[in-house]
């Protein structure tokens, strides 16, 4: 016989963020709060490590007294004291970083030849919690990184308008083709770029929404392949080919529907669970492939081509569709943060060597600074644009 097991859940959180959220978890069989450590402890602790010095340096400063009672900071103190008098929060935060920094042990997630120097990486983590204090976040995700995280005006308008012709471009140079067999190369391609910007004139510098998970209305797209069908016979019937309209309806019917249910009537869900980074992008890009698939799919059932140019173009509004210009968005943007300076383009890379240095820590896709204080620091440290990456 069997027995059901309850699984055990345990959660961890800061008490006032607990106390300040709505919710509350009421089913749970009990809570644990975690009180500071006493005097006592800390002093007993330090003893035990042979690092009674410490303490009696601490015991000259009642505000690191009151740090060290968190055993976060206790850590620290461990770690950063070399026999220097810590007078401050902000000093034994400097003491901590420049031990971390120069951690040998920490330095194995870059090659020998890429080492990341002590400046990239100050600046790299200045410049995040900068943007995370911006936007009241804790954690960051890199597919969270937007347009308005630029740091200029002008870099925006740069940034807008490469999206535009990298986005609009593919569109124009197929249509010029096709325009081109018809009335001539030059002209296709001068009207072709012209067809593409202007179809790219939708993208707006508006948040990048990755296409992570989709929703797809069975009714939406049945109703609208059954009105194409309709309208398609009815126009038929009156022009006097009921016949004909019929057997047009059934192909375009449901081609149509697809085309337009699949491009309109499509929702993006988003995953709440992040298990790896940049999953949102990653997403995007597996969402595009498996729509461009379907765009060819449907030209090739419905009969919409006239040849390999129309049968590309309806593909690349499908994959643009499925999250392709989301995901050529969010690399463009990262190519101006990395040549600005302040973003490694190796961002996953990065955030696992400021885990090794115990700066951030990780949990799925998600990243958060050890302690909110560490991430203020950060925050308060001079901006360094430089244009090394």
């Amino acid at each position: 016989m069997e027995v059901a097991h309850t699984p055990e859940i345990v959660v961890c959180c800061r008490q006032k963020e607990y106390e300040a959220n709505k919710r509350k978890l009421n089913r749970l069989r009990g809570a644990v709060s975690l009180q500071k450590l006493s005097k006592e402890q800390i002093e007993q602790y330090f003893s035990n490590l042979n690092r009674s010095t410490v303490w009696d340096n601490l015991c000259q400063n009642a505000a690191l007294v009151e740090l060290a009672q968190k055993p976060l900071f206790l850590f620290m103190l461990v770690l950063a004291y070399r026999g220097e008098a810590i007078r401050n929060e902000q000093e034994l935060f400097e003491l901590y970083i420049e031990k971390q920094l120069a951690e040998v042990a920490s330095q194995e997630i870059y090659k020998s030849d890429k080492v990341l120097t002590q400046e990239r990486m100050i600046r790299y983590l200045t410049w995040l919690s900068k943007q995370l204090e911006c936007i009241q976040e804790t954690e960051f995700l890199i597919e969270q990184i937007q347009p308005s995280w630029l740091a200029s005006e002008k870099q925006r308008s740069l940034y807008l308008l490469l999206c535009r012709l990298i986005i609009g471009l593919p569109f124009g140079i197929l249509v010029g083709l096709l325009s081109g067999i018809l009335g001539g190369l030059p002209f296709g391609l001068v009207f072709g770029i012209l067809f593409g910007l202007s179809i790219s004139s939708t993208v707006k510098d508006t948040d990048i929404e990755p296409i992570e998970k989709l929703q797809i209305s069975t009714e939406g797209v049945l109703s609208i392949a059954l009105g194409i069908g309709l309208i398609t016979w009815l126009f038929a019937a009156l022009t006097g080919a009921p016949g004909a309209g019929l057997g047009v309806g059934l192909i375009l019917g449901p081609g149509g529907g697809l085309v337009l249910g699949l491009t309109t009537g499509v929702k993006n869900n988003p995953i709440k669970e992040k298990k790896i980074p940049n999953q949102g992008i990653r997403k995007s890009i597996q969402n595009a492939v498996l729509f461009g698939l379907v765009g060819s799919l449907n030209s090739q059932i419905s009969g919409l081509t006239s040849g390999i140019i129309c049968e590309l173009a309806i593909v690349l509004t499908f994959m643009m569709r499925g999250g392709l210009k989301e995901a050529i968005r969010h690399f463009i943007l990262r190519i101006f943060l990395t040549k600005s300076g302040v973003a490694p383009w190796n961002y996953a890379l990065f955030l696992e060597h400021a885990v090794k240095h115990r700066f951030i820590q990780r949990t799925g896709g998600r990243y958060r600074f050890v302690h909110d204080l560490l991430r203020k620091h950060f925050a308060q440290l001079p901006s360094v644009a430089s244009g090394d990456s």
